[in-house]
């Protein structure tokens, strides 16, 4: 059923030009314009910015600016994530010579949540709506980002580890049966296929 609505929420925009004129739509909406704006800068900042420890104060700071509210982190956790992540430098390794089509899903999602968890929270049990940006902009090509809104249009969830991680494999799973379409769109738009997702899937407020 999940994958299903999955599908059905991107069917419409499996189309250059129906996904353009959405994209079009969406700068005229809200934060749609600064989203444009300001996506490319921030993947460039966090590519160049490696490993994932790297400026991570930073990095947290600018996935906020999409956010409505600002970072609320002690000073424990932050410190502990950056080194939990640190440690992460193999993992990092694989996931910058891998596609989504060819990788464990929910193996990677469990070694990456909680660092990422503590980095951007003051506790384990808010939204995980950030640790997904972070892992976006960290590894565009294989991680899609959510917000609450659309989890809760997809699965009635709100965004967890066990929810996300059930997302990623249902978007390894659409991507593998649609990818001649979204390799299409991604070209012709010029963004990784987990951005195209994002845009299909959400509308700015």
């Amino acid at each position: 059923m999940f994958r299903t609505n999955l599908r059905n929420a991107v069917a419409k925009y499996l189309s250059v030009p129906a996904f353009q004129d959405k994209w079009e739509r969406d700068q005229e909406i809200g934060a749609g314009y600064f989203y444009a704006l300001t996506y490319a800068p921030i993947v460039s900042f966090f590519k160049k910015h490696q490993p994932l420890s790297e400026a991570l104060e930073t990095k947290i700071a600018l996935i906020f600016s999409w956010n409505p509210t600002i970072c609320q982190v002690t000073c424990d956790r932050f410190i502990q994530a950056k080194n939990e992540l640190t440690a992460l430098e193999s993992t990092e390794k694989e996931l910058n010579n891998v596609d989504i089509l060819n990788l464990d899903t929910d193996k990677i999602i469990r070694e990456l949540w909680h660092p990422v968890k503590k980095a951007t929270s003051s506790r384990d049990s808010t939204s995980g709506v950030s640790v997904t940006k972070f892992l976006h902009f960290s590894f565009p090509h294989i991680f899609p980002m959510i917000d609450l809104n659309t989890m809760k249009e997809l699965y009635d969830k709100t965004v967890s580890l066990k929810w996300y991680s059930i997302f990623l494999s249902d978007w390894r799973n659409l991507y593998q049966q649609s990818k001649a379409s979204f390799d299409q769109i991604s070209e012709a738009v010029d963004m990784p296929v987990t951005r195209v997702l994002d845009i299909m899937l959400f509308t700015p407020r």
